[in-house]
């Protein structure tokens, strides 16, 4: 996506809030330490979000999707979901970021752009090509520990999401 066409890289096509489908998958690479006596665990992973957005149209979307990453000025007008680590110390948000990255997806097919215009532009909805936040992550989570058959106790531990309250009008998991 070229800077000279910032503008016409995406439109609002509605005004409506429409709930949007967000897809969340993490990739746990691996536990790194288990501290009973703080009751937490640190891990490595990395989380993917994926989602539509039908006010949005992408003009010339490359079969790779490595190379359909948007400018920061795009990225920083783009709606992301935001995700909330909810058993972390602080309650660790999604950021966007130099580790994070952010690219659209080509699923759909595409429109030419009209014989008028100058240019030879296709253009892909934002309802077909979907929108994927990916970033890597070493957290430390919290985790009530049961301790009473130890050293023969096993332990279930979570990494509790959640869509901060300001957004359930947004998004829906």
């Amino acid at each position: 996506i070229t800077r000279r066409l910032l503008h016409s890289c995406f439109k609002i096509l509605q005004k409506k809030i429409i709930p949007v489908i967000v897809n969340v998958s993490i990739n746990i690479e691996s536990i790194e330490y288990i501290e009973e006596v703080k009751m937490s665990f640190t891990a490595k992973f990395d989380l993917s979000v994926e989602w539509f957005d039908q006010r949005l149209a992408w003009n010339d979307l490359n079969d790779d999707q490595f190379l359909n990453i948007p400018n920061e000025e795009v990225i920083n007008a783009l709606w992301v979901p935001t995700i909330v680590f909810e058993n972390t110390e602080d309650k660790f948000e999604t950021p966007i970021d130099k580790k994070s990255r952010i690219l659209v997806k080509k699923e759909g097919t595409y429109t030419l752009s009209p014989v008028e215009e100058m240019e030879e532009i296709a253009y892909y909805k934002g309802s077909e090509n979907p929108l994927q936040y990916w970033r890597d992550f070493y957290l430390r989570f919290n985790c009530q520990f049961e301790l009473q058959n130890y050293p023969f106790d096993n332990q279930v531990c979570t990494i509790l999401l959640k869509i901060p309250s300001k957004e359930h009008q947004f998004m829906k998991f």
